[in-house]
């Protein structure tokens, strides 16, 4: 039980700080940094995201269905996440504007996707948790 409520914690805080990570980003002159923290953190909590996952399955807290849906949001997530990956070496290669702004796209969608999931697994979470 420590250790899902550790790991939904961790999960709320590396969302919280991808929000703000975005948000320097396009204050900043160095995207390509804020960006690489971006993705790293950001695969850091779908890591978590997939192990609460697993865990809420296997302690009968996730049906096969609801389980389903987390892997759907997780595919999203993961798919959004290259989209990203492939928009910063597009900007690294080119350092145009319109790169830029595909990359800060590609990136708020990415978070968007792991915010989707993790949103989605928070009931599941709560009900683990005796909430």
């Amino acid at each position: 039980m420590k250790m899902l409520i550790a790991k939904k914690s961790t999960i709320i805080f590396v969302v919280l700080l991808i929000g703000m990570m975005l948000t320097a980003a396009k204050c900043s002159e160095d995207v390509t940094k804020y960006a690489y923290q971006t993705l790293n953190a950001s695969q850091a909590a779908y890591n978590f995201a997939k192990s609460v996952t697993i865990d809420l399955y296997k302690s009968g807290y996730l049906n096969d269905e609801q389980k389903a849906e987390a892997i759907k949001l997780s595919k999203a997530y993961s798919d959004s996440y290259h989209a990203a990956v492939a928009a910063l070496k597009t900007y690294e290669t080119t350092r145009g504007d319109i790169d830029r702004g595909g990359l800060e796209t590609a990136l708020a969608n990415a978070g968007k996707t792991l915010a989707d999931l993790t949103k989605y697994l928070q009931p599941y979470i709560k009900k683990r948790e005796g909430g």
